[in-house]
């Protein structure tokens, strides 16, 4: 888990978080990512943008991820 203050090990698998956090605050865009509305700096064909770092949107999420922002009005 990568915040702003720092990086934090968790042995919890990533479908078990995702369904803990806020649906309208964190979407799932690959099986090793989620990512919070709040921290998506760009959205590329392919990838989100968190800082300065890119992260790929997989097939299997891509549809949910573009409903997703269609919601939340970012894009």
């Amino acid at each position: 888990i990568h915040t702003k203050q720092q990086k934090v090990t968790s042995l919890q698998r990533l479908k078990v978080l995702e369904d803990q956090l806020p649906a309208h605050q964190f979407i799932r865009i690959h099986n090793s990512y989620i990512v919070a509305l709040a921290a998506i700096d760009a959205v590329h064909k392919n990838e989100v943008q968190v800082g300065s770092v890119m992260l790929p949107i997989s097939d299997s999420y891509k549809r949910s991820f573009k409903e997703f922002l269609d919601r939340n009005q970012l894009q």
